[in-house]
């Protein structure tokens, strides 16, 4: 485990400023113990803290849809690798022992050579004219139900897309939204919930879930993976790239609810069903869907849904 973990890491960093920049840092890191080596030591430190043994200590997953998520972990000793690198070219520069000009030309060709390599590298892959994935697949959600209606939303991607939706650009103002955590859209839960743990607050959240289910006089809807799917007592019909919440009725209610438990866990299986063409798939956009723009394990997800 922590031959991979140690692999990964220093495979990210070679990604990122790519062999030629990675080869300097190490070079800079030597020379700067040389040139002050008390400085050296604390940002050795603050990077391997913030680093290597972070990551070590976390045990952060390797799979290819959590790479997506571990990025922003590797910012931090970016940033003091960055030192490193500029303390490489200082001593390349040094090396030379050239006149002041040439060596600010050889700084200026470096420092340019420096960025020019990952942006060459990494354009194509952070590219993202035309993809509208995200954003249309948002439209597309509060373009299914009908008026009055709300969406329960479950999971961070359709959350905070209909977040942005919702109070950045206004749309959907006719279709209430909430969230099946509770943390962005107010409202479900009560003022208490976010301080209970455990199997009290999974029991308050089905709880509350019941309950507006059940008071609603306006048609409710949910997505696949939300725990909502799999309430006993209500049945998931499929509409759309959503599943209205209906209440059911007679003897075959628990066995039906804990079919619909069965199909949750089955993802596929709810998303065949809800292979029904005609409205509202009529007015749905798909934009870029045929194309390949898909570098983001994430936006691959909302495609294959």
């Amino acid at each position: 485990f922590i031959k991979d973990q140690s692999y990964a890491f220093i495979a990210q960093l070679a990604r990122q400023f790519t062999i030629f920049g990675f080869s300097i840092g190490l070079i800079g890191l030597f020379y700067a113990f040389r040139r002050n080596w008390k400085l050296s030591v604390f940002l050795l430190t603050a990077f391997i803290v913030s680093g290597p043994l972070f990551i070590l200590y976390s045990r952060m997953p390797l799979e290819t849809g959590a790479q997506d998520v571990l990025q922003r972990f590797y910012i931090v000793p970016s940033i003091f690798f960055c030192f490193w690198i500029m303390e490489g070219m200082v001593f390349f520069s040094a090396l030379i022992r050239l006149k002041f000009i040439l060596f600010l030309l050889i700084n200026i060709a470096f420092g340019h050579l420096l960025f020019l390599l990952p942006l060459k590298h990494h354009y194509f892959e952070n590219n993202r004219k035309g993809n509208y994935i995200a954003y249309d697949y948002g439209v597309n959600i509060l373009n299914t139900p009908e008026k009055n209606s709300t969406i329960l939303v479950s999971g961070d991607i359709e959350t905070f897309i209909l977040a942005y939706m919702k109070m950045v650009e206004h749309k959907g103002e006719d279709v209430k939204v909430l969230d099946e955590l509770g943390y962005v859209f107010p409202g479900l839960y009560g003022g208490d919930y976010k301080v209970l743990q455990g199997a009290e607050r999974l029991r308050k959240r089905t709880e509350s879930q019941r309950a507006y289910l059940e008071g609603s006089r306006e048609p409710v809807y949910t997505i696949i993976g939300s725990d909502a799917l799999s309430l006993s007592g209500f049945k998931a019909k499929p509409y759309g790239i959503l599943y209205r919440l209906e209440k059911e009725t007679g003897v075959k209610s628990a066995l039906k609810s804990a079919k619909a438990a069965e199909q949750t866990s089955a993802a596929g299986a709810f998303i065949n069903q809800s292979r029904s063409f005609g409205k509202p798939w009529d007015n749905y956009s798909f934009r870029g869907i045929e194309e390949n723009i898909f570098y983001e394990y994430r936006i691959r997800i909302i495609v294959a849904a």
